[in-house]
């Protein structure tokens, strides 16, 4: 006896089939559908969008153009002995829905085959929802700065969630949002929104200040939403997601629909979610890289410039003169009797004493001016655009200080220091040379200044 005959006459058979979460179905050998238990009428009434029983109909009339024609041969070639099995994975009529086929012939019965139909589409969209993470997350790793992240989000969060436009907005200094990109969306609007941030109104501002995503399906039903700007951004539904890095807000991700939303789903809220901890996380990153290249790049003792940091800064300033021919100046500053206080006041007493210069160096400098501390007790100062005669002038004004007074432990410290420079490009050709001719008038000054008693 046949499948389509020992399913339908067999009521234990009849119960088994209708309690599994699968579709089957029983095909002839015209593959015309026999038998279809419970799940298998009702996955046909979804996809196809009207309440057609399975059975009776031709299994090519059930799929979509123009896969039909492929998935059917594969079931000719099962049920005539060719294949052993024919399995696929499609889209079906116009739900969307994706659906997964495996087709068997009929043991004892050459000219029919049952069919297994699961419904996919909750897992083919976890996929792509995660893979769409997943390039988000790549981008946002390579990215050095949260605004290079902006395409990867265009690209990908329309794709993940549907919303038809959207954009990122970042706090700034004095916490005003401000639009870095988005999608579908004019700029007039993305200022309008802008301006809105102090508004108790503001969806934006509702999310910061719930410290989680709000979603309103249906913008016109919330008392206080600026309708004139919903309606010119085209906007009936919307989700703010709020963006926060170390705990303090960063910005926000509005994602917008174009029609009111029935009901967001779990798993477009938790998409939303996933990208805004994305971004935040991003965030966090590039806060740690720059805090990371500022402590690479700056003496922990008195907050200058380190010498790695004066170094690069002196060649990028040497090949910026060379193509300008502009001129630049050099300072080393080395302090007096360090080696003296460090041994009869410790340590500590010496640290204060860097800091006593280091402070006083930055006061009577320019603000254009780089002073960095290269070594112990040795400085270094580079003058952009200063020629010989105005770097003087600079050398002048620190030697002509009078000695600095530090109190420590209540013993009064006298701190003084000497100076010398050397300009480019009277002193050298390259920057090594002008450095070294700096440090040999510095060496010479506190020759001087021990000879006078002074150092």
């Amino acid at each position: 006896m046949a499948f389509d005959e020992v399913a339908p006459a067999v009521p234990a058979v009849q119960d088994i089939l209708d309690s599994i979460d699968h579709a089957v179905m029983a095909l002839n050998a015209e593959l015309v559908v026999v038998y279809a238990n419970s799940p298998a009428a009702q996955l046909v009434n979804d996809l196809i969008g009207e309440p057609r029983p399975p059975v009776g109909n031709y299994i090519g009339d059930l799929l979509a153009e123009p896969v039909a024609a492929q998935v059917v041969n594969g079931f000719r070639r099962v049920v005539a002995g060719v294949l052993p099995r024919y399995a696929c994975r499609l889209t079906v009529g116009q739900s969307d829905r994706t659906v997964e086929l495996l087709c068997n012939p009929i043991r004892n019965s050459p000219n029919g085959a049952v069919l297994l139909v699961e419904d996919v589409t909750d897992f083919v969209r976890t996929l792509r929802r995660l893979e769409g993470l997943r390039r988000i997350t790549r981008a946002l790793a390579r990215a050095d700065a949260p605004t290079e992240a902006v395409q990867a989000i265009i690209t990908e969060a329309p794709r993940l969630t549907g919303a038809d436009l959207g954009a990122l907005y970042l706090l700034d200094e004095q916490d005003h949002l401000r639009a870095v990109g988005g999608w579908g969306i004019d700029t007039h609007t993305l200022t309008a929104i802008e301006l809105m941030d102090e508004q108790s109104s503001s969806l934006a501002l509702w999310a910061i200040r719930n410290r989680e995503p709000v979603a309103i399906p249906d913008l016109a039903t919330i008392p206080g939403v600026d309708a004139g700007l919903a309606e010119q951004a085209n906007v009936r539904a919307a989700i703010a997601v709020p963006l926060f890095a170390r705990g303090r807000p960063r910005g926000v991700l509005i994602l917008a629909f174009s029609q009111p939303v029935e009901l967001f789903t779990p798993d477009q809220i938790a998409t939303v979610e996933a990208i805004g901890d994305e971004l935040a996380a991003s965030f966090e990153r590039a806060e740690l890289l720059a805090r990371l290249e500022r402590e690479a790049l700056t003496d922990p003792l008195t907050c200058l410039a380190n010498r790695r940091a004066f170094e690069d800064a002196l060649r990028r300033h040497h090949a910026r003169s060379q193509r300008l021919r502009s001129l630049y100046g050099l300072l080393m500053v080395d302090l007096d009797g360090m080696k003296a206080i460090n041994d009869r006041y410790g340590h500590a007493a010496g640290d204060a004493a860097l800091k006593l210069v280091a402070r006083t160096l930055i006061v009577a400098t320019r603000s254009a001016d780089l002073v960095a501390r290269i070594g112990g007790d040795e400085f270094a100062i580079l003058l952009p655009d200063a020629d010989p005669a105005g770097m003087g002038q600079v050398v002048e004004r620190l030697v002509s200080l009078p000695p600095l007074e530090l109190t420590w432990r209540g013993s009064r410290l006298t701190v003084s220091f000497s100076v010398g420079g050397a300009c480019w490009p009277d002193h050298g050709g390259s920057a090594e040379e002008v450095l070294q001719q700096a440090d040999t008038e510095l060496y010479r000054a506190k020759h001087q200044r021990r000879g006078n008693g002074t150092g």
